[in-house]
């Protein structure tokens, strides 16, 4: 779907927003206005012409002609507001399904609070669509048609509405230069104190139990405050900008008075056509004063409109390659390098190696050594910077996820639980096989498990279900085991585990790799898993790597170049 909305032209077709909607919008706000210029219209001639005849009949007509153009104004205006409401909301709908796929790939790629600011934008994108702003820049179209007919009435009021106008549009941009850039970088600081307290409070009983709490609130608080502190400038700059717009609105209000009464005294107006022309001229400001006074809503909307097409462009769902002809069975990583933007030295650099089915690969190394960067990486998460991996010729990153997904099996070292029953979790979604289920539960040794909860598969797996620690490892590695994927991938799986549930686990990498499924260990306990690995991979800090065991699969390397070559 990201092609659909890869350029502005398919943002405007998403929105449903093509000649046509945009004619009908125009026309709904030059309707909406038709009630003011009656009124205007009525009160010029009930002034100059009805209260001379007194001619009763005639008002009680322009009365009636008044009611029934404010009637349709109010009409139009519905009309427009229901048009803008529908465009966004076929916005979000055409936005949502990409927007969910790369709010889940940004979390992949960084954290869980960038993927779900991809979310929340939607939801600001909406906003400014279906708000005030946009309803307020479309009432310029009824600004125009206003000064028009000051114009039609007697240039000099318009002359003066233009330059009143000019003014308030000057004070517009003074206030985007001005209380912009304080309001986006108090709008960057608050979103960078949240996502720090969020990233120390992922494990709220240790920040508790260590008693840093107060210490996490006093910093997250001085951050905060220095952020509320460009909010309350952004703010008073805003006050002071909105408070000379006013002046400016009543200065060319008293202008267009002014000169209306001088037409008066020499015989050229009349007491009517003053009252049209500031009646018209209040028109014509509101739209230019709705501008300063929404300036915030436009800069917060047009600020998610542009983080989320950035997000849309940079987390695109990829473009799925062929397999590759004649590439071996099994798993090759070929020259991988993987070097974020910051730090000096790489992650990882020319690592390769060649797989073949049932065989298992032991990946240690210290903390920052890049082992779950590595594992992202073949499991096709983030993309390389260099080099490809390979799954039985299919490239892991540039692939139809759905396809690929179903044969990958991953246990991360935080297993995350869909809130939903065991059964659910286990066959990665609603509508499972059971015998697919119970035979993935059986293999990770968790069945007896299941069996002993109080509604057995039934029994719901969310984080506030209250299955253990160990349970929730063992549901994870049954999802990760079902339908004997060819690729799984374990991080430390024998964390929280106890001697059971161990044994459990080696089992059933013991029967996975006698499947004929590649599987990769990241582990700090060699010992426990030396036994049935034929590979062993030490990673070291800057990119550097050694094979302690095994090697790197040489004869499969050996058939890939021959394939690729």
């Amino acid at each position: 779907m990201s092609a659909s909305i890869s350029n502005r032209r398919s943002w405007l077709r998403a929105m449903g927003l093509g000649p046509g909607s945009v004619l009908a919008i125009l026309l709904l706000s030059l309707g909406g206005v038709l009630g003011l210029f009656d009124l205007v219209l009525s009160v010029a001639h009930i002034t100059d012409g009805v209260l001379e005849s007194k001619n009763g009949n005639t008002v009680l007509a322009l009365l009636l002609v008044f009611a029934l153009a404010t009637l349709l104004s109010a009409y139009y205006r519905h009309r427009r507001e229901a048009l803008l409401q529908a465009m966004a909301e076929r916005l979000g709908l055409a936005l949502r399904a990409e927007a969910l796929q790369a709010a889940i790939r940004r979390a992949a790629r960084r954290d869980m609070v960038a993927g779900l600011g991809v979310l929340q934008d939607v939801a600001a994108a909406q906003r400014l669509i279906a708000g005030e702003a946009v309803a307020g820049l479309l009432d310029l179209a009824g600004a125009a048609a206003a000064v028009a007919l000051v114009f039609h009435l007697n240039p000099g009021f318009g002359w003066i509405l233009l330059a009143g106008m000019a003014a308030t549009a000057v004070l517009a941009l003074v206030l985007q230069r001005v209380a912009g850039p304080a309001g986006a970088k108090a709008e960057a600081e608050m979103g960078a104190a949240a996502h720090e307290l969020a990233g120390q409070l992922v494990h709220a009983d240790l920040a508790r139990g260590l008693g840093q709490v107060p210490a996490l609130l006093a910093r997250w608080q001085q951050r905060s405050e220095a952020a509320l502190g460009l909010a309350e400038l952004a703010e008073a700059r805003g006050d002071a900008l909105r408070e000379l717009q006013a002046l400016a609105a009543a200065l060319t209000a008293i202008g267009l008075i002014g000169f209306g009464i001088l037409e008066i005294i020499e015989g050229r107006g009349t007491i009517g056509l003053v009252l049209g022309a500031v009646l018209l001229g209040q028109f014509a400001l509101r739209p230019l004063a709705g501008l300063v006074q929404h300036f915030e809503a436009w800069q917060a909307g047009t600020r998610a409109w542009g983080r989320l097409r950035r997000a849309l462009a940079e987390e695109a769902e990829v473009v799925a390659r062929p397999p590759v002809a004649g590439a071996p069975d099994g798993l090759v990583a070929e020259g991988l390098g993987f070097h974020p933007a910051g730090p000096d030295r790489p992650i990882l650099a020319g690592l390769g190696f060649a797989l073949a089915p049932g065989e298992v690969l032991l990946v240690e190394g210290g903390n920052g050594a890049g082992k779950t960067t590595l594992l992202r990486l073949l499991l096709g998460l983030v993309p390389p910077d260099a080099g490809r991996v390979l799954l039985d010729g299919q490239d892991t990153c540039f692939c139809d996820r759905s396809v690929l997904g179903a044969r990958i099996g991953y246990l991360p070292q935080d297993i995350q639980l869909l809130e939903a029953d065991i059964f659910t979790n286990i066959g990665r979604g609603p509508g499972a096989p059971a015998e697919l289920v119970v035979a993935a539960a059986r293999m990770a040794g968790a069945h007896e498990m299941i069996g002993r909860q109080p509604m057995g598969y039934q029994t719901q797996a969310g984080n506030s279900a209250g299955l253990s620690a160990g349970q929730r490892r063992l549901v994870g590695l049954a999802r990760a085991l079902y339908g004997m994927p060819r690729l799984l991938v374990l991080d430390e799986p024998e964390i929280g585990l106890d001697g059971a549930a161990r044994r459990a686990m080696r089992a059933a990498v013991s029967q996975a790799s006698a499947a004929g499924a590649v599987v990769i260990l990241v582990t700090h306990e060699p010992a426990t898993w030396a036994d049935l690995a034929g590979h062993r991979l030490r990673l070291e800090a800057g990119g550097g790597f050694e094979w302690l065991a095994g090697g790197p699969g040489e004869a499969g390397m050996e058939q890939h170049r021959a394939a690729a070559g």
